[in-house]
């Protein structure tokens, strides 16, 4: 059986919504010129410290879950096994003493269950195995982790990456490339 390794931001938590509102920006993603575009900080002209510098605890913490999030966990959970399948998470490329405390009671409150069932770090693809299949939102994760030493990777189609065409039929496509796997 293979494991399931679900990003966090972007497949379960909606956390440009949060950059926005800590930032007082409207959405950039509604505007159809940064569609595929991953990276909210060039979008926006500003560094890597600046975008996350008023991400604090309970920015991250607060975060609403994504539309299909509990979709998404009843699909993996449903296809993997409740014992295969892991939140992975990777934290900001600069200092952010709110990340990882906030993301773990973002979990805690909106997925309990995988208390103990999550792992953050910077490199993904660290992770990559035979029986390894990551979902994640980043095109640059997705390449990274897909093939290396087996491993298998899905791009969760969202306004930022690759997939945006398919954002709107995130499940569908989820569902297809879990089917694909066998």
């Amino acid at each position: 059986m293979k494991d399931c390794l679900l990003d966090l931001h972007g497949v379960l938590s909606d956390i440009v919504p949060a950059f926005c509102k800590a930032h007082g920006r409207p959405n950039p993603y509604h505007d159809p010129a940064h569609l595929g575009n991953y990276g909210i900080d060039r979008i926006w002209g500003m560094t890597s410290k600046e975008v996350f510098a008023p991400m604090t605890e309970a920015v991250w913490a607060d975060a609403d879950p994504l539309p299909n999030a509990q979709a998404v966990v009843d699909l993996v959970v449903s296809h993997f096994g409740y014992e295969h399948v892991f939140i992975l998470s990777a934290p900001p490329p600069v200092r952010n003493r709110g990340c990882m405390p906030g993301n773990e009671a973002w979990i805690e409150r909106h997925f309990p269950q995988f208390l103990g069932r999550f792992h953050f770090g910077m490199q993904k693809h660290i992770c990559a195995h035979a029986d390894a299949v990551l979902i994640d939102d980043s095109d640059a994760n997705v390449k990274a982790f897909h093939g290396l030493r087996g491993a298998r990777a899905i791009l969760y189609p969202q306004p930022w990456n690759a997939g945006h065409a398919d954002s709107s039929r995130q499940l569908a496509v989820l569902r297809e490339a879990l089917e694909s796997l066998g």
